[in-house]
């Protein structure tokens, strides 16, 4: 049985996702989803804006450590 890919949750994009984050975080870096779930899946190329968007709250969370 052949699992389904799932597709980027960016508006307009039709990309394969790569990678799931939550939401929450998500809507941090982008403002555009297709849908309302819990898990927003990202492409590769919006997978790498999303981690260069969140690169200095990541820093600060791991300094609470």
């Amino acid at each position: 049985m052949a699992k389904k890919e799932k597709l980027c949750s960016i508006e307009g994009c039709r990309s394969p996702s790569a990678r799931s984050i939550s939401m929450k975080s998500a809507k941090k870096a982008f403002s555009g989803f297709k849908e309302d779930s819990r898990r927003a899946y990202l492409c590769k190329e919006h997978y790498k804006k999303y981690r260069k968007s969140t690169k200095k709250d990541r820093k600060l969370e791991r300094l609470d450590w």
